[in-house]
């Protein structure tokens, strides 16, 4: 039997009956309650909203778990055919996204953006992902370019556009054109918007006129998430409710809180190396969605100086 070390905060606390819905190495995702998904994940991978941590070994693997496979949680005990997990005193993880009150115009802020905007880059240019950030925001449309980029670069700038305007309905037209987008577990339009609205919920601070604008918006891209795969969907709808991973809110509480800026770098690193390029994605929307409210956007592109 293992134990779980973390328990995110979507994750139902009573009983429920669940079926394997994917496997890999380290992270198994049950499918629950209207197609929704809880993902295990081993010790070393990051606390999900979704997700429960557990004490396994360093060998162990879920490569071999069957889809379609019922589990059960009962009396504080997840069951499968042959894994028992204890949920008992487990923490809870919660991201708290809206408690950081990212604000672009304090000096420490705009410095810690902008050499996280530079390393992320220098990333993404060295692993030669499809988006790089700078390109999305290059007024000189550049031919070599892939198809993907090219659009990807057309709905971050209207979404950029709509945040600025309050304008949910353009803000749902521009995440249209991100939803799907891209090849892969997690489409890079997908972990582009999930990142967004993470950076957005990190932005929006006491002010009204953000919260119903993210709300509208997040409830539209809740409905567009319908488009994507399974997984994909259940990043944004958490992502719109303000809920993320850990490593993204590590890097947000790092971007964010002068009293965490010793933690950016290492922050920024284990975001950027989730997945092949999911990460690298992430931060990009997550950096977009940070400054989108704010008139004093750093000067990281001609589109947004």
């Amino acid at each position: 039997m293992f134990q779980a070390l973390s328990i995110g905060e979507s994750v139902p606390p009573t009983d429920f009956d669940a079926v394997v819905h994917s496997v890999f190495r380290s992270a198994l995702n049950l499918n629950f309650e209207d197609n929704k998904l809880l993902t295990l994940v081993l010790p070393d991978q990051p606390d999900l909203p979704h997700g429960i941590r557990i004490n396994a070994p360093a060998d162990f693997s879920f490569i071999g778990f069957r889809i379609g496979e019922r589990a059960t949680r009962r009396d504080n005990f997840l069951r499968l055919a042959s894994l028992t997990i204890g949920l008992s005193g487990a923490p809870k993880w919660i991201s708290a996204l809206t408690a950081f009150h990212a604000d672009p115009s304090d000096t420490s802020v705009r410095l810690a953006w902008q050499a996280a905007w530079r390393a992320l880059n220098m990333r993404q240019r060295l692993a030669r992902t499809t988006i790089v950030a700078d390109e999305l925001f290059d007024s000189n449309e550049n031919e070599k370019t892939s198809p993907i980029s090219r659009r990807a670069a057309t709905g971050m700038r209207a979404l950029l556009d709509a945040a600025q305007r309050f304008d949910s309905q353009a803000a749902s037209s521009a995440a249209s054109q991100l939803i799907g987008l891209g090849e892969g577990l997690t489409p890079s339009g997908d972990d582009l918007l999930a990142g967004f609205l993470a950076g957005l919920h990190c932005a929006v601070g006491e002010n009204t006129q953000r919260a119903q604008f993210l709300s509208e918006f997040g409830e539209a891209a809740i409905r567009l998430s319908s488009r994507t795969n399974d997984i994909s969907r259940a990043y944004i709808y958490h992502a719109a409710h303000g809920r993320v991973s850990s490593r993204i809110a590590d890097l947000a509480r790092a971007l964010c809180g002068s009293t965490f800026r010793a933690r950016l770098q290492p922050a920024l690193a284990a975001a950027l190396q989730m997945g092949h390029s999911s990460g690298m994605d992430a931060v990009t929307g997550l950096l977009c969605g940070i400054v989108a409210f704010s008139n004093a956007r750093p000067r990281f592109s001609p589109v947004l100086s």
